[in-house]
């Protein structure tokens, strides 16, 4: 169903204007009203609207290779950056720098490659993926505690939080698949509150497991997983725990991956791989709100230097589980970070280590 506010008035005037006039606007008659409907609904589903832009003020301070999963809108609605070696702490309402600590090392409060992080209010959750340890940071900046736990993936609160998790030890994270538990941080340690749930999927495993990251996104009696290459969901009950549905989304865009990864010869040819790397697509995040599971997602990029996709491109899937009916939308180079009161909130930046003005800007978009 097609929203009917009033920012919807110039496509509604401009139908109206076929009602007046049988010929159309160009002499058509039906045929070009048709035409002119099937646009209409072309722009309402992929030009999203925008409630608020803000702009971080980062005082011209280029913050590093940002990534969405080690971004957080927190339940506070502040909002967390995650780079490399430090990470940054925002308030979204007017875009001010809270506080940002880190630095490249494995000391107290170094960081060699921050997987993932949380923030409760009380204290910040940082996963350190180079060091394979995880931090717990007060709201001061002083470090609690500095346990040997590796997560690659984390939701939730201090009291119950889902992780992706791996044993810790060199040995283990080589030849251990991740798989999710059910746990909880206080200032004394990290207690598992179950066994492993949700295994990696053969295809998964096939392709390595860099690409087998899991996003997760919970509500008071579910327990929402989706993979980085299927598109699809697994709901678990929060309680047993049992798988109890499975959403397959139908996103457009979407470009499935290989069954395998390739051999590209020793040494590889880096830029071959890159260009393998970004010929399909992977998700990068799953919010849920207001019954919707909203499914961030990379399109395809052909223009790639190096490393880097020089056009990258991200959908968004918004999925109605009441109704069972979805719709995507294009953002850009925009990666989801969450929702909050009917709007869908996206993190853009535009720089480089060379940019003399670099800008990092959050977009509102009103929810489908």
């Amino acid at each position: 169903m097609l929203d009917k506010s009033s920012s919807d008035s110039k496509p509604s005037n401009a139908l109206s204007l076929f009602t007046e006039n049988p010929h159309g606007l160009f002499g058509c008659g039906v045929l070009e009203k048709n035409m002119l409907a099937l646009l209409t609904l072309f722009i309402f589903v992929n030009s999203p609207i925008i409630e608020q832009e803000v702009v971080l003020e980062t005082n011209n301070r280029f913050l590093g290779d940002i990534r969405p999963h080690r971004s957080l809108y927190a339940e506070d609605g502040t909002l967390i950056l995650g780079a490399q070696h430090q990470f940054f702490h925002f308030d979204l309402d007017s875009g001010k720098l809270i506080r940002f600590f880190g630095r490249n090392g494995q000391g107290p409060l170094e960081f060699g490659d921050i997987r993932a992080v949380n923030w409760d209010g009380s204290y910040y959750f940082i996963v350190d993926a180079r060091a394979l340890k995880t931090s717990l940071v007060d709201a001061s900046g002083e470090l609690i505690w500095c346990k040997p736990f590796y997560f690659r993936g984390l939701n939730g609160t201090h009291e119950l939080m889902v992780g992706d998790c791996k044993g810790a030890t060199q040995e283990d994270y080589r030849i251990s698949s991740p798989t999710l538990k059910l746990f909880q941080y206080t200032p004394k340690g990290i207690e598992f509150l179950s066994d492993y749930f949700h295994p990696v999927s053969q295809k998964c495993l096939d392709l390595g497991l860099n690409y087998s990251i899991h996003f997760v996104d919970m509500d008071e009696k579910h327990i929402f997983v989706i993979g980085q290459v299927h598109p699809e969901v697994f709901v678990y009950d929060k309680q047993s725990l049992k798988e109890i549905r499975r959403m397959k989304m139908k996103m457009p865009g979407f470009v499935s991956g290989p069954d395998s990864f390739p051999k590209f010869g020793m040494p590889p040819d880096m830029r071959q791989y890159w260009k393998w790397h970004w010929s399909w697509s992977r998700i990068n995040s799953l919010v849920l709100a207001d019954g919707k599971l909203i499914v961030g997602y990379d399109l395809t990029c052909q223009e790639v230097d190096g490393e880097v996709c020089s056009e990258p491109k991200s959908g968004v899937h918004i999925y109605d589980m009441a109704a069972g009916v979805g719709k995507s939308m294009k953002i850009n180079n925009g990666w989801v970070l969450g929702a909050s009161n009917q709007s869908l909130i996206v993190f853009y930046d535009w720089d480089d280590e060379k940019s003399a003005d670099p800008y990092y800007v959050i977009k509102k978009y009103r929810l489908p």
